[in-house]
């Protein structure tokens, strides 16, 4: 999970927005009601409290000295708060192909065209159906 491996100097934090730099863009914004967890979070970072974590470059810090917290961490917390991972995950690539054509997302965020390509068919299907399904009144 590459959201464990962010560092304190992948974030920056405007007066009004805060981007995330994901990759090589300059960086990307972030949603509310993210941006006030964010900024909570850089200002009172959890497994700070210990000296070997003094000075740690991670957003999330490891309770074991100069290591990000374990991406299996993550997960359990996210399944433990009602999140399913899976369905967010697909959800999110969906919403992507909408927004984009399949082969860029597929080359951006690292997936097969295959991938991209089903998911844009999945997220395309219900328009595809709307006028078989609908009724004519005579």
């Amino acid at each position: 999970m590459r959201i464990a491996r962010l560092r304190t100097e992948d974030v920056q934090a405007g007066p009004l927005e805060i981007f995330l730099k994901l990759g090589t863009d300059s960086g990307t914004p972030v949603p509310e009601p993210f941006v006030g967890m964010l900024r909570t979070d850089l200002t009172a970072r959890p497994n700070m409290r210990t000296a070997n974590s003094t000075g740690s470059p991670w957003l999330f810090p490891s309770t074991r000295a100069g290591g990000h917290l374990d991406p299996d961490t993550i997960r359990k917390t996210l399944r433990e708060s009602g999140i399913d991972l899976l369905g967010s995950r697909n959800a999110a690539l969906r919403e992507i192909v909408r927004q984009m054509p399949a082969p860029i997302a597929a080359t951006q965020l690292g997936y097969s065209h295959q991938v991209t390509q089903k998911h844009a068919a999945l997220a395309a299907e219900p328009m595809s159906q709307y006028p078989s399904r609908r009724s004519y009144a005579p």
